[in-house]
């Protein structure tokens, strides 16, 4: 295809002062790796066939959090789609992206945008590792993709879909056997600018809290021409000090909760 079939925006460069376009040149250049091949390759190996299931049985037992697996989130998966959670191949996903400047000059307005997942199966010692990491994505500058970003995300998104709804046949080395591997997205990890790049949500304004919404508690500084968010002493425990220390905020008492906690 030469243009999008939904907005009609040329595949091509468009010069900008003459406005004659570039044929053969595109506008934009995406980079996806795919991820069911790789997935693949992990249980090739027998090592990390069993890394990829330590998680079932070593759950925490005195209520400490030590892994992801003893999250409310992962609880939550379990009793959700107990079918899912009966089998320990099948993974656990995070993913996390933001804007970087490949050549390390401040000034440089260049940004590229790396999409990455990691994989919350393997051990506390080995998932934050940079080589059990994966690259998914990688989205060129020279600006941020924005509210654009869900069309840069299209291609993994309808893979974590294929894995979410049919799974794909995976041999395991440490069974010798083929199984149906299936994956879900846990959560996204991000700055606070990253996030509302990657969920769309609001994250500056009256309403920059994703948390409470419209009922963000905002104030407008004349002079200083930015909006500060107060009230944020509502989430402490009734009976807090913190509640009554007048001069050390904006000499107010906050009373109540907050609407959403």
């Amino acid at each position: 295809m030469t243009s999008c079939p939904r907005c009609g925006a040329s595949r091509w460069e468009i010069d900008k002062h003459s406005g004659e376009t570039k044929n053969g040149i595109p506008s934009k250049v995406l980079r996806y790796f795919p991820i069911k091949e790789r997935f693949k390759r992990m249980f090739r190996s027998k090592r990390m066939a069993e890394n990829l299931q330590l998680h079932f049985s070593n759950a925490s037992k005195d209520g400490t959090m030590r892994h992801p697996v003893d999250s409310r989130t992962w609880a939550h998966v379990n009793a959700k789609w107990p079918q899912f959670a009966a089998d320990p191949r099948n993974l656990r996903l995070g993913i996390c992206t933001d804007g970087m400047n490949l050549f390390a000059i401040q000034n440089t307005k260049y940004s590229t945008w790396p999409v990455f997942l990691v994989n919350y199966n393997m051990p506390p010692t080995l998932c934050m590792k940079s080589e059990n990491i994966m690259v998914t994505l990688l989205i060129p500058g020279p600006t941020a993709p924005s509210n654009n970003i869900d069309v840069y995300l299209a291609s993994l998104i309808d893979d974590l879909n294929d894995l979410w709804n049919e799974g794909i046949q995976v041999y395991d080395s440490l069974s010798q056997k083929n199984f149906s591997l299936k994956a879900i997205l846990l959560w996204s990890i991000s700055d606070y600018p990253g996030l509302g790049t990657l969920a769309g949500c609001k994250v500056k304004g009256k309403q920059a809290c994703n948390v409470c919404g419209n009922d963000t508690p905002s104030r407008w500084l004349k002079f200083s021409r930015k909006h500060v968010y107060l009230g944020n002493r509502k989430r402490l425990r009734p009976g807090h000090p913190y509640r009554r220390r007048r001069n050390w905020f904006d000499n107010t008492v906050e009373e109540g909760t907050g609407s959403r906690i």
